[in-house]
């Protein structure tokens, strides 16, 4: 015989949920299961669709993929170190999100001095404003010694040496 639903039990399950202090893990491989092996998750045409699978020892058991992985600090999610790889234990860790943000597939590295860094990465150390190190490089077409070393001319030195003021430069 089926009982009837108790909406006082429905949450108590979900403050149990809440509570779990391995909630972020277990929900992290979840995501990355279904990312992976259900055709109809909105992401899998990135992940499972591109042939990246879960190791077969994180498939079996959570308890598994917590050995391997540790807890996840506050503020980090689960990220692979190398795009094309695949879910496993040499190949992932925990990330945060500007840390994942320079780990993609269509992330343009430039190298400079025998140094080999995200455009951004090389925007913030330098002090250079992001979009004017693209513009740069990208639609100038610019070698990236001459991008990354240029000093920036202010917009008062550009009208001081009657250059045209370009929207967003500095």
């Amino acid at each position: 015989m089926r009982t009837s639903w108790n909406p006082h039990k429905a949450e108590m399950q979900k403050a149990r949920r809440r509570l779990d202090p391995l909630r972020r893990e277990k929900q992290s491989r979840k995501d990355m299961i279904e990312r992976c092996r259900r055709a109809t998750n909105r992401l899998y045409h990135r992940y499972g669709g591109r042939g990246i699978v879960v190791c077969e020892r994180w498939l079996a058991s959570f308890w598994n993929f917590l050995a391997d992985m540790g807890g996840c600090p506050p503020g980090h999610t689960l990220d692979r170190k190398d795009n094309d790889g695949n879910y496993e234990p040499g190949n992932c860790r925990w990330a945060t999100t500007k840390e994942q943000a320079v780990n993609k597939c269509v992330t343009r590295f430039l190298t400079f001095r025998g140094e080999t860094l995200p455009t951004s990465v090389w925007a913030e150390r330098l002090g250079i404003p992001r979009g004017v190190l693209y513009y740069r490089v990208g639609k100038r077409g610019w070698p990236v010694e001459r991008a990354l070393t240029t000093p920036l001319i202010s917009r008062e030195d550009r009208g001081r040496l009657g250059l045209r003021a370009r929207r967003g430069m500095a």
